[in-house]
């Protein structure tokens, strides 16, 4: 509220006065200093969204610290690491400060015979383009976990690289299931060309039925879901 400015009051010489009095000085205050006076350093409002500011923080800073997923930011003006969420020492067996201090302390934990996955990195991140990839990380204990890395690229008005955001999240156990699956596969191919082989160089004649079939003979064996029913043909001369 906006104080009016006080005006300065003449006053009248009082003829009955002594001439003798002294006049007592008269102060004056500008609207300025009225204004400050009567407003706070913090206005309730402000104080009010500063603090559902710091607890929307708090709870932002309970999120993370629950989730797995690694959060971070780096600053690709400075080459700097702006922040990297908790999870980081779960997944890499490292603090945040050890990520905080060297933007490039991360590189180091890649394995080294998946560091040229990331080669081309940079060439998209710096053309405004998205990058995912998974590679092998060497923990503090030296072992190894698999990670899928996403990173989102900012760019400014004249299209230069600023910052970079991302997440990586473990994912060895789906990792090392389809890696199983590919050996399971290639094991059953390779049985199957064992047998082939077997087949092609024998005399033996093998009839392939359906598991629960019966095929009337004791020369039954089974092998897995398939039941082999072997006849043996002998050459007889003349035959």
């Amino acid at each position: 509220m906006i104080i009016a400015p006080c005006y300065r009051l003449m006053k009248v010489p009082n003829k009955t006065s002594n001439k003798n009095t002294k006049k007592r000085p008269v102060t004056h205050s500008t609207p300025a200093e009225n204004r400050n006076e009567q407003m706070s350093p913090l206005s309730v409002t402000d104080a009010i969204a500063a603090q559902k500011l710091e607890d929307e923080n708090r709870e932002l800073m309970v999120f993370f610290k629950a989730m797995d997923e690694v959060f971070f930011s780096v600053d690709m003006v400075n080459l700097k690491v702006i922040q990297i969420s908790p999870a980081c020492e779960k997944l890499y067996g490292y603090k945040q400060a050890d990520f905080l201090a060297n933007e490039q302390f991360w590189f180091g934990l890649m394995h080294p015979e998946d560091r040229h996955i990331i080669e081309n990195e940079d060439i998209i991140l710096r053309s405004g383009g998205q990058v995912t990839n998974q590679y092998r990380i060497i923990r503090k204990d030296k072992t190894i976990r698999w990670v899928e890395n996403k990173i989102i690229p900012t760019l400014d008005e004249n299209g230069t690289l600023i910052r970079v955001d991302g997440v990586t999240r473990d994912i060895t156990a789906r990792k090392e299931a389809i890696i199983q699956r590919r050996l399971d596969e290639e094991a059953i191919k390779k049985s199957e060309a064992n047998l082939r082989t077997i087949f092609d160089n024998t005399d033996l004649h093998v009839f392939l039925c359906p598991d629960g079939v019966n095929a009337g003979t004791d020369g039954v064996h089974e092998v897995g879901k398939i039941n082999i029913f072997l006849f043996f043909i002998y050459q007889v001369s003349g035959g």
